[in-house]
């Protein structure tokens, strides 16, 4: 009758050879062989640095920001001074977006100061990093 852990003549198996595929699974695992999984996106080196507008701006207007280096997704956030959301918008490896005319008309109609940020995104949304926030009207 064969036991576990021991060979066909019932002699005890070396250790090693035990544990030679739980080794085995590490190892490929460490050097990238194992079972796949979603590749992670590095972080970012810092989060983007805004740079227009700023405080009260004539139209039009367009956000613009220092990007930071790689391949990044830019989402551009508008709030109102409560940080209720008013407008947000994604751009890959640009640098600026112009505002649209339907923010444009809200904040007209509101006569309101607004904030916004950039910050850097995943694909499936996640935030990595945020600038500092920017406030700013329309004259």
């Amino acid at each position: 009758m064969h036991q576990p852990g021991r060979g066909a003549t019932g002699r005890p198996l070396p250790l090693l050879l035990l544990f030679l595929p739980l080794l085995m699974l590490a190892a490929a695992t460490a050097c990238g062989g194992g079972a796949a999984e979603p590749a992670q996106q590095a972080q970012p080196p810092s989060a983007p640095e805004p740079i227009a507008p700023r405080g009260a701006v004539s139209q039009p207007v367009s956000f613009t920001w220092k990007q930071v280096s790689g391949d990044w997704i830019y989402r551009l956030i508008v709030t109102d001074e409560a940080e209720r959301p008013m407008h947000q918008q994604d751009i890959r490896n640009r640098s600026s977006l112009p505002m649209t005319p339907e923010l444009a008309a809200m904040m007209t109609e509101q006569h309101a100061t607004f904030v916004w940020s950039v910050a850097i995104v995943t694909p499936d949304g996640r935030h990595l990093a945020e600038s500092p926030r920017v406030p700013f009207s329309l004259k």
